[in-house]
C-alpha cells in the first residue's frame, strides 16, 4: 500500500511570513481553441511540502540538485509521536525515551499534530508552529544517531516563529552533521492518519538548478518486509 505524506500545493497554501505560495497562469488552453493545456506557475521554493539541502544555511552545503537517488530512499522511517501545541518546542527530553529506535533509523517523522489547524485556521498554523528546540538538533546530529540522514516535521518549518532564532540555529546544527550523506530536513508534511506498517519514503523534489531546497512529492510504502541493510542503506 502506498499514500502521500505532501501537501498538495495550492495558491492559498500557508508559507512563511504571509509569503505568496503559488502563482498559475494559463498559456494554451482547449477552450482557446489550442490543441492542449499548458501553463505556467511561480512558487516559493520554501512553500507547502518541501525539503531542505544544507545549502539552505550553510555557505558551503550541499543545493538540492546534487543530492544522488539514494540520498531520496529511506528504508527505515520512524513516525514518533510529539504532540505539541502553539509555540511549543520539540526537545530532547521529548527523544531521549525513544533512543532505541532512534537509533536504527535514518528518517524520523515527527507528528506534533498541529497540522490539524493547517485548513481551518491557517493564520495559526503559519504563525504559531511548533517546532524543534536546539537540544533536540543537538541530540539528533550525534554520533550516537550515525543511521540518521532527515528530520521530518508536520509543521509549517522546524523552526517555530516564535522561537526563529532557536529554529535557525536548530537547522545549522543538523545540517552540518557529520554523516557519509547530507541531512535533509522536510518541512510541512502530511502525516495524519495511521501510518502504522510504514517501511518506506521516498522524496521527489523538483531539481532546478540554483534552488538550495525544493518543493517535494513524499510517497510512502506500508506491509513490505523491512529491508535488513543496516542504517537502511538503499
Amino acid at each position: 500500500m502506498y499514500k502521500l505524506l505532501s501537501h498538495t500545493l495550492r495558491q492559498d497554501t500557508p508559507a512563511p511570513g504571509g509569503r505568496r505560495a503559488l502563482d498559475v497562469a494559463i498559456d494554451e488552453s482547449l477552450a482557446q481553441g489550442h490543441v492542449g493545456n499548458t501553463f505556467y506557475f511561480t512558487t516559493w521554493n520554501h512553500a507547502g511540502t518541501h525539503v531542505d539541502a544544507p545549502a539552505h544555511m550553510l555557505p558551503n552545503g550541499v543545493p538540492i540538485t546534487v543530492l544522488a537517488a539514494t540520498d531520496l530512499v529511506f528504508l527505515r522511517p520512524l513516525v514518533l509521536d510529539v504532540p505539541k501545541d502553539d509555540d511549543e518546542l520539540v526537545t530532547a527530553t521529548d527523544l531521549v525515551p525513544h533512543e532505541r529506535a532512534l537509533r536504527e533509523c535514518d528518517l524520523l517523522l515527527i507528528r506534533t499534530n498541529y497540522s490539524r489547524w493547517r485548513a481551518i485556521d491557517p493564520g495559526r498554523y503559519r504563525d504559531h508552529n511548533p517546532g524543534l528546540a536546539v537540544s533536540a538538533a543537538r541530540y539528533l546530529a550525534g554520533p550516537d544517531m550515525a543511521c540518521l540522514r532527515a528530520v521530518g516535521i508536520d509543521t509549517i518549518s522546524l523552526a517555530a516563529a516564535a522561537c526563529l532564532q532557536e529554529g535557525i540555529e536548530a537547522h545549522h546544527i543538523l545540517f552540518a552533521a557529520e554523516r557519509p550523506r547530507p541531512m535533509l530536513i522536510i518541512e510541512d508534511l502530511d502525516l495524519r492518519g495511521d501510518l502504522a506498517g510504514l517501511q518506506r519514503v521516498v522524496l521527489a523534489p523538483f531539481f532546478v538548478e540554483g534552488l538550495d531546497s525544493s518543493p517535494c512529492t513524499v510517497l510512502a510504502e506500508f506491509g513490505k518486509q523491512r529491508d535488513q541493510n543496516a542504517c537502511g542503506a538503499a
